[in-house]
């Protein structure tokens, strides 16, 4: 993600532009999801207009994260009966 990326885009935010954590909520609770599963331990967020939208992405994206996190693993154990 950053390898073409120069000093002043490694200093400033993008906006979620490069990491495509923008659109519709049940589209980046995915993204988010699959971050995580190739190993993303840390998202740095940013917001706008914080006190408006740092709570609603606490009551929003948090919860879908963690629904599109345990649909994963329930197709997972469903495909193969295993789970990972």
């Amino acid at each position: 993600m950053w390898a073409n990326s120069d000093h002043a885009n490694l200093v400033q935010p993008n906006d979620g532009f490069k990491t495509r954590l923008s659109g519709p909520a049940e589209l980046t609770a995915d993204r988010i999801r699959q971050y995580h599963e190739v190993g993303v331990g840390l998202i740095l967020a940013a917001f706008l207009h914080c006190e408006d939208e740092l709570p609603r992405f606490g009551e929003t994206m948090i919860p879908l994260v963690r629904r599109e996190r345990a649909k994963a693993r329930s197709e997972l154990w469903s495909s193969n009966g295993v789970l990972a």
